[in-house]
């Protein structure tokens, strides 16, 4: 058996479809979790009524993606399971093959702690792993280690071993149970980005690998985000870099916190001169927290912001201020 994470918050109609997706596999027999983020809308009614089954957990204030995911993970571990965990985004697209063929590897290789797919878009590699986040800009491997072409080859995925990476994304990203009881879960310190590069760097101070199999193939909808929630992401993506080197790079601080101070700095002036004041408040408060050691939940942060850019014409989902 395998165990199926999917978070939503206000999201139901991706979940659903998710839900369909899944409850219509035939190999594998998945006992699906879905933690619903203290979504405002009719999420928890749906979901309880048209799927009986899936183990519904609902929390009263909105986690993030590591507090969120933390809630399943800690009670599938509760009950003494060695069942594989597959984290899934619930606009993210994995079939059953695919998925059977991650389980492979899990299986095949013991040293692997958790194992990740490629991400495609028609026929073409999006991301292949994870790079260092406390160096790179850009933390997508744009190919798989040790080949070279960018279009996706049949033969190479029908052959291909899996390889180590940095971290693997949490879109959707299969864990070894007793690797997780051995290590701990999620450090709700990032609530949103970064806290798969921080498992995986735990992971491997433990011994064990974190790897993509190219034989695995999925796919991930980004288009449906708000650029609200493009402008959150900015937020925890820069300042949680700030985190993860305070934790794993402690004789690489100065440097680092330059850098990424400088790269703050440089993405403000980008933003000044295309005129996205939100863009530059975040990045700026981003910059500030990270440097403070200010972690945690700070959508509250943003409130003032989104309600004076919904009076110039911008609209907000209901509850989407204090509950992303």
């Amino acid at each position: 058996m395998i165990e199926i994470v999917l978070l939503n918050w206000n999201r139901i109609e991706s979940t659903v479809a998710c839900l369909k997706r899944l409850t219509q596999w035939t190999k594998i027999q998945p006992r699906i979790w879905v933690v619903d983020n203290a979504s405002q809308d009719e999420s928890v009614t749906i979901i309880s009524h048209d799927f009986p089954t899936v183990q519904l957990i609902v929390s009263e204030v909105n986690l993030g993606f590591a507090g969120g995911n933390n809630l399943a993970m800690r009670q599938i571990l509760s009950h003494g399971t060695d069942n594989p965990i597959l984290l899934l985004n619930n606009d993210a697209f994995i079939d059953e093959k695919n998925t059977l063929r991650l389980l492979e590897a899990l299986q095949m290789w013991p040293e692997i702690a958790v194992v990740g797919p490629l991400f495609c878009h028609k026929d073409e590699i999006i991301s292949a792993g994870g790079r260092d986040i406390a160096w790179h800009i850009n933390t997508h491997l744009l190919y798989p280690n040790g080949y070279k072409p960018h279009q996706l080859n049949p033969n190479m995925i029908k052959s291909g071993e899996p390889y180590s990476v940095d971290y693997v994304s949490g879109t959707v990203a299969l864990l070894r149970a007793s690797a997780l009881t051995k290590v701990g879960l999620f450090d709700e310190s990032y609530f949103f980005s970064g806290e798969m590069a921080d498992l995986c760097e735990r992971f491997k101070q433990h011994g064990y690998n974190c790897a993509i199999t190219p034989r695995a193939v999925a796919s991930h909808d980004t288009e449906q985000a708000s650029s609200f929630r493009h402008t959150l992401y900015a937020y925890y993506i820069l300042r949680n870099r700030f985190l993860f080197i305070r934790k794993f790079r402690p004789n690489q601080v100065v440097p680092l916190f330059i850098f990424w101070i400088f790269y703050g700095l440089a993405s403000i002036a980008k933003a000044i001169w295309h005129g996205e004041w939100l863009s530059v408040k975040a990045t700026f408060f981003a910059i500030n927290d990270g440097l403070k050691g200010d972690f945690g939940n700070k959508n509250f942060r943003f409130g003032n912001l989104f309600a004076h850019h919904a009076r110039c014409g911008f609209a907000i989902r209901n509850g989407y201020l204090a509950n992303l």
